[in-house]
């Protein structure tokens, strides 16, 4: 009797994580983890607004080289069973701008991976600092040292309870030569309040290089050089 040279591995085995690029048989899942939190995940949910997933299988189940959009890991036993509409345990929007939506501990090697090999010109990744810490932290030695590296960055967030329509038709005031001390005046009181209001088309000239300004100022990196100047 010929001995046996092989053993068949157990249907228990756990196959290795790996991450997929969801479709919109994860339409569910995704909006379930960006709607819990629209305003930590703002950017993410108006790529999804805009640009939404594409269709089933149209993209395949790997992350192609310089793939932008939404990608997940399917939960341990999703992938494995087959499921026509899969939990997931972690998912990140990847693009030049990559930002993590849900991500479980033990899922940072992996997306780290994703990332790297996608290719992509990764010019930020931003979003909860509770994800994004850990996930540069994976990644950081497969890529260029990052021209700044905050790992406290504040979120600014005006309620959408505060009511801003006087601001919108406003005259602005000639604002004075100088103004007195923030310290000392409430921001919103007639003498400081009232130099705000709601930029329009006619500002354009004056906005658009004010705009690029705190660009270059903050990022190192001159927008209209980079991108051009007209605007989407």
């Amino acid at each position: 009797m010929l001995p046996k040279l092989f053993t068949a591995a157990s249907a228990s085995q756990s196959a290795p994580r790996r991450a997929i690029p969801l479709d919109v048989r994860h339409a569910d899942a995704l909006e379930e983890a960006l709607y819990s939190s629209i305003v930590g995940n703002l950017y993410a949910v108006d790529f999804y607004e805009q640009v939404g997933l594409p269709m089933a299988g149209s993209v395949g189940d790997k992350v192609p080289s310089g793939y932008a959009g939404f990608v997940g890991i399917p939960a341990e036993g999703d992938e494995r069973d087959g499921a026509q509409q899969p939990n997931l345990s972690s998912i990140i929007l990847l693009g030049n701008n990559t930002v993590p939506v849900v991500v479980a501990n033990s899922d940072y090697a992996v997306l780290a991976k994703c990332i790297h090999r996608s290719k992509r010109r990764l010019d930020s990744i931003f979003g909860p600092a509770d994800m994004v810490n850990p996930l540069w932290h994976t990644l950081e030695s497969r890529m260029p040292a990052p021209s700044s590296y905050r790992p406290i960055q504040p979120l600014l967030y005006l309620s959408p309870e505060v009511d801003l329509t006087e601001h919108i038709d406003a005259t602005l005031p000639r604002i004075p030569m100088h103004l007195p001390p923030l310290a000392t005046t409430d921001l919103y009181d007639q003498q400081v309040g009232h130099y705000v209001r709601f930029a329009n088309s006619a500002d354009y000239n004056a906005l658009l290089p004010a705009a690029a300004a705190m660009f270059r100022e903050e990022v190192g990196l001159d927008p209209l050089e980079r991108y051009g100047q007209g605007v989407p």
